[in-house]
């Protein structure tokens, strides 16, 4: 993964049996539009809904956990729904931002 720009990793995905924490994806995209200064890596799995944005790099589905912590352990910033990225983001002290739809 080349790029000059520092880059956010985010996973816009949510279990069916917590649709509760679904953040939409028009919000996932203004997020993206509105900080051109940061590349944004997808990661998830497509079973969980995570869906394909556009201008990011695309990783759903092509990560097992040993890449996935990498990902995270070389990014700037997490972005995600509760999930188990939090934690992992948490495992190596990255600033993450936890987004939840309406409980």
């Amino acid at each position: 993964m080349k790029s000059d720009k520092p880059y956010v990793v985010f996973n816009n995905g949510f279990q069916n049996s917590a649709p509760t924490k679904k953040y939409f994806n028009p919000y996932w995209q203004g997020i993206i539009d509105q900080n051109e200064e940061y590349q944004f890596v997808q990661v998830g799995q497509s079973k969980n809904h995570a869906m394909p944005l556009k201008n990011t790099i695309n990783f759903i589905d092509k990560t097992d956990f040993k890449a996935l912590c990498n990902i995270i352990a070389n990014a700037s910033c997490i972005i995600t729904p509760p999930s188990g990225i939090m934690h992992i983001a948490g495992a190596y002290n990255k600033p993450c931002i936890v987004l939840s739809g309406g409980r």
